[in-house]
């Protein structure tokens, strides 16, 4: 007859195996947090740290830069009573444009079947 393993030991070997798969998934990208007041406050100018937020995560610095992970950021966010529409939606797709990154990505982009606003 077989002894069974110490539960401390069985322990050890979930958080472990846990901690393997976790390495291998990727998150998904992230609204920036600093431009929450602009797009949920209605605010007529986001911050600078918004900005370089949006241009830094997203990788926004070239004419050919794809807005694919910021569409797929906009799409993360949640609010209590569901995600981003109307007018939050639309100061959402609008933010790159407004940050003044227009010649830092392709024209014509889709998000959620809306053209991105601005572009080069």
């Amino acid at each position: 007859m077989m002894k069974a393993a110490a539960p401390a030991a069985t322990a050890v070997l979930v958080v472990m195996a846990m901690m393997v798969g976790s390495a291998q998934a990727a998150c998904p990208p992230q609204f920036p947090l600093d431009c929450a007041s602009y797009v949920l406050d209605s605010s007529s100018v986001p911050g600078k740290i918004c900005c370089i937020e949006v241009q830094n995560n997203f990788q926004l610095v070239k004419p050919t830069a794809s807005l694919k992970s910021y569409c797929e950021a906009i799409k993360g966010v949640k609010l209590y009573n569901g995600p981003l529409t109307g007018t939050e939606l639309s100061l959402a797709l609008g933010l790159p444009q407004k940050c003044q990154l227009s010649d830092q990505y392709k024209k014509g982009q889709k998000c959620n079947g809306t053209i991105m606003p601005g572009g080069s």
